[in-house]
């Protein structure tokens, strides 16, 4: 009756880090996707910084 016990539990732990492992892939899926499409966002905000600071740098030493 423990061997039976034992044995019940140990596949339910497979069972729960095979569970883990699929919603880890989903999540990391969904992070690409969501990366992926806000790629171009991202880079005009990028850029636009980087515009500023030059704008803010050219400003100082002009001083």
């Amino acid at each position: 009756m423990l061997k039976r016990l034992l044995v019940k539990m140990q596949s339910e732990r497979g069972q729960g880090l095979a569970e883990y492992a699929l919603l880890l892939g989903i999540v990391a899926v969904a992070a690409i996707t969501a990366l992926a499409s806000l790629s171009d966002g991202i880079e005009v905000v990028g850029n636009t910084i980087a515009t500023v600071l030059e704008n803010l740098a050219g400003d100082i030493n002009r001083d």
